[in-house]
């Protein structure tokens, strides 16, 4: 049995319980989400940012998106990354800070009390950022393309930058120390965490995941890493154009289009 608990080869395996946590609530989320509007569709009328949208919106955001891809990415790095990231103390420590964290932020918006929102948010953060520091780590040792794992940094670093980002919004309904127009800055926060975290990642793992599943040679060379330059240097572009308010910040949505479409491009090639 010791020999057994200590052979190598078991890290490479994906954890059984961990991902199931993360999923299970993510779905918990979404289910949470969807009932709360059917029960009081008040909370999605009128102007849409306002407190009870806001904490739907969390809900399906951080409780079903982010939860999911981050409980996919112990599934995922093992299997299609070659990227093991075996469960330790610390990972169910993350786990229990992000849905504490989900849960003050959501009940805390859901009352309009924004004082413990903003600690909720910095829990979450915690949890996010315990996460990614692993995954970084794991790429190291990863002997997936360099351009796939280009992805994956990228979108770790984008988490991190929306987490951050998040916790200032919320510090700022309390002591309002940001400069610039409040829904810039929401929007801002929004496109890094919808593009430059979710998209980002879900392209990363895509040119893995597709050729498993069609099944295809997958894509190689430094065309792969075309759709993450054009992907991050769009979302940068258009998180400062929405802060400064810059006559620019088209740019890079149109960049971020380019992006998307080189990826497409290499999907076809893979499904032919």
């Amino acid at each position: 049995m010791a020999a057994e608990a200590n052979d190598p080869r078991l890290d490479a395996l994906p954890p059984r319980a961990l991902p199931l946590l993360y999923i299970g609530t993510a779905h918990a989320s979404l289910a949470l989400a969807l009932a709360s509007v059917a029960w009081w569709p008040r909370a999605v009328t009128g102007f849409f940012y306002h407190s009870w949208m806001v904490a739907l919106v969390h809900l399906v955001t951080l409780g079903w998106i982010t939860l999911s891809i981050l409980g996919a990415l112990y599934i995922v790095g093992p299997m299609a990354l070659r990227m093991p990231i075996p469960a330790r103390r610390g990972d169910y420590a993350a786990y229990a800070l992000l849905v504490i964290g989900l849960v003050g932020m959501v009940a805390h918006f859901w009352i309009g009390e924004f004082g413990g929102m903003a600690w909720s948010a910095g829990t979450a953060a915690c949890g996010i950022l315990y996460v990614m520091v692993r995954v970084m780590a794991a790429l190291g040792r990863s002997t997936a393309p360099r351009e796939v794992k280009l992805h994956i940094r990228l979108a770790a670093v984008n988490l991190l930058g929306a987490a951050t980002a998040g916790v200032l919004l919320a510090c700022d309904k309390v002591y309002h120390f940001l400069p610039g127009y409040i829904l810039s800055n929401v929007f801002a926060h929004a496109h890094l965490a919808a593009v430059g975290w979710a998209t980002m990642m879900v392209v990363g793992v895509g040119y893995r995941m597709l050729p498993m599943v069609l099944p295809a040679a997958p894509p190689q060379g430094r065309s792969v890493a075309v759709s993450a330059i054009l992907l991050e240097a769009g979302i940068v572009l258009l998180f400062v154009g929405l802060i400064t308010g810059a006559r620019w910040t088209p740019i890079g949505g149109r960049l971020i289009v380019a992006g998307l479409l080189s990826f497409f491009c290499h999907v076809v090639v893979m499904a032919r």
